[in-house]
């Protein structure tokens, strides 16, 4: 028990003894008695306290998880955006040949750039998959 609480409850019950004629095991029974009263009736209020706090903890991990996942998609999306702009620009650079004459390289930066496209494309989606999958098998 705590400190404070043997010393108030011990006190308590040796000034309300009867003339202090009451034996030591009567006292020491009293006291144990008193102090297992005053735990049960703190400790579901303690206990609801607690179990706020650690939803609260959880809560604030969840949302930081999410923030990062957050960040992770933003720059993912920045890249991949850059990456088919890249694209567009070279398949209007064909159009433009197209009217004109030689294309070979034109042609070649296309098929390079929708390759990596592609390939980052597939790679952010293993990866989601990936991650839901593993937070799915974790829950279990």
């Amino acid at each position: 028990m705590g400190k404070i609480l043997d010393i108030v409850v011990s006190q308590y019950v040796h000034n309300n003894a009867e003339e202090k004629q009451e034996q030591p095991l009567i006292l020491a029974a009293a006291e144990e008695s008193i102090k297992k009263k005053i735990i049960e009736e703190i400790e579901p209020g303690i206990r609801e306290e607690e179990y706020k706090k650690a939803k609260a903890k959880v809560e604030a991990e969840e949302n930081e998880k999410k923030l990062e996942e957050l960040k992770e998609i933003i720059w993912s999306g920045f890249l991949l955006a850059f990456l088919v702009g890249l694209l567009v620009n070279q398949v209007t650079d064909v159009i433009t040949r197209l009217k004109s004459g030689s294309m070979i390289w034109t042609v070649i930066m296309i098929i390079v750039l929708g390759g990596i496209c592609f390939v980052v494309f597939c790679w952010m989606f293993v990866a989601r998959v990936k991650k839901i999958y593993d937070d799915i098998k974790k829950n279990k």
